[in-house]
């Protein structure tokens, strides 16, 4: 199913070349927005180019960016709150962070944050849709919000799959590898997101992933899911969550 990739109504040429630019990468199609009857009724994924970002509409549902609850996050932080990667890392300025599942963006946010201008985050995100609108969001900066619009500079994003990845990696190149599978398994029916996460890559982890991601890792291995989900079936023996959270975090310590 080819994506259409378009522009918001009266958009500027420099809009107008991005769309196409866009459209050319993903060997999609461009239409003019005023040769576009309606986006609802398009069956396949329309990709809308804006000033403030790009948006996903899929199944008459709407995907973007927000920073909303890495900011969240952050602003906790800045308040002398411990976050829970601190919590099971603890100082981790400095470190090189590798997130295998980018996902919306917040924990490599986050991460990118913690590791102050030190460090850095390589983020990976398989689904080229996903991909193209939450790295774009990424580079864009946010009025009022200077916290993530200086967090960001730090976060390389890749559209690839993280078994190429790690398997391109020497060994300890990255101190952090972090797998959050949660986007394509929410903890509660989300609704809203269910077109999305039809698009995404289902991509189960499997020991012979957790073994290469401690060969790439210095010092930490984590993989966030469910507070039910069985980590032993990975050979994570250690886990974390914080008491009434439905979520839990298997770690590897290297």
């Amino acid at each position: 199913m080819d994506t259409i990739v378009t522009t918001v109504q009266r958009a500027s040429e420099d809009l107008e070349k991005k769309a196409k630019t866009i459209a050319d990468k993903l060997k999609g199609t461009y239409l003019e927005r005023s040769r576009l009857k309606g986006i609802s009724s398009c069956e396949a994924p329309v990709l809308v180019v804006a000033k403030e970002g790009i948006n996903l509409h899929y199944n008459d549902e709407k995907f973007f960016f927000h920073p909303s609850m890495a900011m969240l996050r952050i602003k906790r932080i800045m308040k002398g709150e411990k976050d829970i990667f601190n919590t099971i890392c603890g100082d981790i300025r400095g470190y090189s962070v590798l997130d295998c599942t980018m996902g919306f963006g917040s924990d490599s946010l986050v991460f990118s944050y913690l590791v102050e201008e030190l460090g850095c985050v390589t983020a990976l995100e398989i689904n080229t849709l996903i991909y193209t609108v939450i790295s774009d969001g990424l580079k864009n900066s946010y009025p009022k919000w200077d916290e993530i619009n200086a967090t960001k500079m730090n976060i390389r994003t890749y559209n690839l799959d993280y078994h190429s990845y790690l398997d391109s990696c020497t060994e300890k190149s990255h101190d952090i590898v972090y797998f959050d599978p949660m986007f394509d398994e929410p903890l509660t029916e989300s609704v809203h997101l269910d077109p999305i996460r039809a698009l995404a890559q289902k991509d189960q982890l499997t020991v012979e992933v957790i073994d290469r991601a401690k060969m790439v890792a210095s010092k930490f291995v984590i993989v966030k899911n469910r507070v039910d989900y069985d980590f032993n079936k990975l050979g994570i023996y250690e886990t974390f969550s914080k008491s009434s959270s439905k979520i839990k975090y298997g770690i590897v310590r290297l």
